[in-house]
Parts: C-alpha cells; structure tokens; sequence
C-alpha cells in the first residue's frame, strides 16, 4: 500500500471572506474595496436590487442583478462568472439564498406542502450541500456579504434612546466553517470599520480592528495566502479536460483529484454552455475518451490483420 502521508507544507489558495453587517453599514462598498486589493477582475451577484451598481464609476466591476434565489439559479452564475475569467467573486448578500425568494428555506416550506410525505429538508439540503460545494470550488476568490438580525435595545449611556443592534448573521448556523475569514463592518460617525471575529488567515488574528479597511487589507489576505504551491483550478481542470490529446486514462486521474480535493462540485460549463458540475464533466468526457480510443484500437487491430493477411498471401 502507498504512504498516505506526506511531508506537511503550504498550500497557497482562494479567499473565502464573509462580511457581515446591518443595513447600511457598507458591506458591498467594502466588498469591493477588498476585492481590489486581491487583484484580478471582479464579478458581483447582487441580490439588492442592483443598488450595487453606483460604484460601478469608483470600481471596475462585472454585475449581475438576481430577483430569484434559488440555489440552482447561483449555481448557473458561478459556472458563467468562473468562464468569463473573474478572480474574485462577491455574493452580495449570500443570505439571501438562505431567507430570500426561492431560498433554502421557501425550499422547505414549498416541500411541506407539495411533498408532505418527504422530509421537508430532503431536496432543500442536497440543494444547500450543492450550493456549498460549488462555492468551495470556484477557481477564484469568493467575498460574501451577509445581513445581521437586529433589534431595538436601551442605549446604556442614554436611556432615554434606544439603539439597533446585530444578533446574528441570516444564515444556517454553521456557515462560517468554510470561510477563511469572518468579519463585521461598522459605520458611524467616525467612520468604517472591520472587526475580525473568525480568521484563519496567517497575520490576521480573530478580535482586531482595522479601520478603513479595504484595498490594503485585500492585498494582505492575497499575500498570506498565496505562499506556497497553488495546484490547478477547477478551472485549469477543465480546460485540461477538453485538450484534443487528453487520453481516458488521464481523465480518470484527473478525477480522482477533484475527487480528494474537494472540487468535483465546482460549477463548470461543457462546451456547448451548460452547465454541470466539475466531477460530471470529467466523468461525461472519461467515458467517452474511452469509447473512442476503443474504437481507434479495433481500427488499428483491422489495419494490422489486413496486412498480415495481404503479406501472407491470404488477400490474393
């Protein structure tokens, strides 16, 4: 049996960053920002009623408006977004995808009463692992945005007044074990700010300030993570896939390494433009690479016997 071990060492990869924050606080304006200093061209789904767009003279930034937030309807945006090149991805706000129209959670309900005899989280958490699994596997850096709770409460200083404050993100509980970094964006008076809450960012600890932050501190995310080896996209995979030389062999390696990676989920398009999934695409391809190199090998094995009969004397 072969070593399933090796000898630790860095691995750059792609930023996943959550930003959370209330209403108005500045969260697609420091999305942006950030996503300046991780460099490469931007891409924005946003389900705000395209509000976003007014930084389109501030930032250069590809747009997309989404009114439906149906998991399947992200997964055809990430597919398009990774084609057309985008480095880094924000999904401005992801909780919408959670309690939005067409969201994991009208999923549910939609099941309780069209399919009472099925769980009602059966098909609405294979479309929320799908959703995951492709958000894991984009070939790019990935900020998402997300809304807070809130809730009216006496402000200490003046009890006279009372103050909005943030209870939780508008997500499934959980959903901060895949990012890199969590972070809360505050606006006032004094001016914006980002609090770390979650980081697995080397030189970015969990609990610290930074005021301001945008351009250099993307630019800080990209470079902690960025040393070490960075091994093919999703991406690289599939256009590897669709080299004219590729052999079935090789696709099935291919395979198995998005399999170990984690990536058979990232959302691809074939080469007509629809839309699968990385692991399907290689499985589609292996098999017909296969099927054709059978057919040349029957060809070639005709050829040779065809030959030996004519050298013998048989073909005469």
């Amino acid at each position: 049996m072969n070593d399933p071990f090796s000898d630790a060492a860095p691995q750059a990869r792609f930023a996943r960053i959550a930003l959370c924050g209330l209403a108005g606080s500045g969260r697609a304006w420091t999305a942006l920002r950030i996503a300046q200093g991780l460099g490469g061209p931007i891409t924005m789904i946003d389900t705000e009623q395209g509000r976003a767009r007014q930084y389109g003279e501030e930032v250069a930034f590809r747009h997309a408006e989404v009114s439906d937030f149906h998991p399947e309807g992200l997964l055809d945006l990430l597919a398009h977004a990774a084609h057309q090149g985008t480095s880094t991805l924000i999904v401005h706000s992801w909780s919408s995808y959670w309690s939005g129209h067409g969201g994991i959670l009208e999923q549910v309900e939609d099941a309780k009463i069209h399919r009472p005899k099925e769980p009602p989280w059966a098909k609405a958490g294979q479309y929320e692992t799908t959703m995951h699994d492709a958000l894991r596997g984009f070939p790019g850096h990935v900020i998402f945005t997300l809304k807070v709770k809130t809730d009216w409460v006496q402000d200490p200083e003046d009890p006279s007044r009372s103050m909005k404050v943030g209870l939780k993100p508008e997500q499934r509980d959980g959903w901060d074990y895949m990012m890199d970094l969590v972070a809360d964006v505050e606006t006032d008076a004094s001016g914006r700010r980002l609090i770390v809450t979650a980081s697995q960012v080397p030189g970015i600890d969990a609990d610290t300030v930074h005021d301001g932050a945008g351009e250099d501190f993307g630019a800080e995310v990209r470079v902690a993570l960025e040393k070490g080896t960075l091994l093919p996209s999703a991406m690289d995979y599939r256009n590897e896939a669709y080299d004219p030389g590729i052999t079935a062999d090789r696709l099935r390696e291919m395979r198995g390494e998005v399999t170990r990676r984690h990536l058979s989920g990232a959302a691809v398009l074939d080469h007509r433009g629809n839309r699968g999934t990385l692991g399907e695409l290689l499985d589609y391809l292996a098999g017909l690479r296969a099927d054709i190199e059978k057919r040349e090998a029957r060809a070639r094995q005709q050829e040779r016997d065809r030959e030996d009969a004519i050298a013998s004397g048989a073909g005469y």
